[in-house]
């Protein structure tokens, strides 16, 4: 599926409002409802995954480390042992 967009679909045009992708939407989403919310204080993480032949892969790490895995238990839900966690502090 090379150039059927789905890189674009996923970032956009970041510089151009009209053309971003689902991730900056979401930021700006996530964002907009934490400034509109003075009652509580937020922390905010990142994780950034591909999957690449059926691989997860970290986007956060140097040469896209492939040994992240993907995990569900009942205390912490879904986990990607193996993947960098960076705060974030805007869109």
């Amino acid at each position: 599926q090379t150039g059927s967009g789905k890189s674009f679909s996923m970032l956009g045009a970041v510089t151009h409002p009209k053309l971003k992708g689902i991730m900056p939407r979401s930021a700006d989403y996530i964002f907009d409802k934490i400034a509109g919310d003075k009652t509580r204080k937020y922390t905010v993480v990142a994780q950034w995954i591909q999957i690449y032949r059926d691989k997860l892969g970290d986007l956060m790490q140097e040469g896209g480390k492939e040994n992240v895995d993907i995990r569900f238990d009942e205390k912490d839900g879904v986990t990607l042992p193996g993947a960098m966690v960076t705060p974030v502090a805007s869109a």
